[in-house]
């Protein structure tokens, strides 16, 4: 939708209006979707009630994305920085040596390897979780 988004005034159904002002202000800020405000102080649950709607009817309907419960993961981001933190610290180590001209033994070759591995999983996760 282009430009503003549709406004109206009503008369709100909630209370009785002694001089007919105008108190709902009634809002759709995207299609399908309702806003209302009674300046008088109406809730929202009362404002519809009176027209016999339910809350539902203020929103678009939800498609079957919205039914799926969020996903939870067994993890904190805090905990996957952590967890990456180490690892890039033994690669660090090995790097150190290998820059530095000391040799490299075969278990830290394969322990730099597992670090590469996991590295890459928690970065992996840690873009799509």
């Amino acid at each position: 939708m282009t430009g503003k988004a549709p406004r109206w005034r009503a008369i709100c159904p909630a209370h009785e209006s002694k001089h007919g002002t105008r108190t709902l202000a009634i809002f759709e800020p995207e299609i399908g979707r309702v806003l209302l405000k009674c300046h008088a102080g109406c809730d929202v649950y009362s404002i519809i009630s009176a027209v016999h709607l339910e809350i539902d009817a203020l929103f678009p309907p939800r498609t079957d994305d919205n039914n799926k419960p969020p996903v939870r993961k067994p993890w904190r981001v805090g905990d996957l920085a952590a967890a990456l933190e180490t690892e890039t610290l033994i690669a660090w180590v090995v790097l150190t040596d290998l820059a530095g001209g000391r040799p490299v033994t075969k278990t830290d070759r394969e322990r730099a390897a597992l670090a590469a591995k996991r590295c890459a999983s928690l970065i992996q996760e840690m873009a799509h979780g």
